[in-house]
């Protein structure tokens, strides 16, 4: 087959952490949080009826913390088929990629309404 081949990789993020990132967008924080629910919810029906490992897979924001980032990148090169990275470890240490320092500054009524409501309309 010599027709392009693709491959998704699904970022996942804590949930209150990416509604809080852009709590300001959409109304404010319950809409917005209505708004990621919903595009979460269909993007991963879309990737469940997909059913096939070689074609996505989920990778978690956090991996890429310094102590998972080895981990990470081995399987991301071999998920894209790319040729293995000599050094994880170095690789890590020298790439840019920093996990965000922003703390959820949600209220705590905020936090119960998007757990109940956003997460499951």
């Amino acid at each position: 087959d010599a027709g392009a081949k693709a491959k998704v990789l699904l970022l996942n993020r804590p949930f209150l952490n990416l509604v809080n990132s852009h709590k300001n967008w959409d109304n404010g924080v319950k809409d917005h949080a209505r708004v990621i629910g919903k595009y979460s919810r269909h993007i991963c029906d879309e990737l469940m009826r997909i059913n096939d490992d070689d074609i996505w897979i989920p990778i978690e924001y956090d991996w890429f913390a310094r102590e998972h980032c080895p981990k990470a990148v081995l399987l991301l090169t071999k998920f894209l088929e790319w040729p293995a990275v000599d050094d994880p470890e170095t690789f890590c240490n020298s790439t840019d990629f920093h996990i965000s320092s922003k703390v959820v500054k949600l209220t705590p009524s905020d936090i119960l309404w998007i757990k109940h409501y956003a997460l499951t309309e």
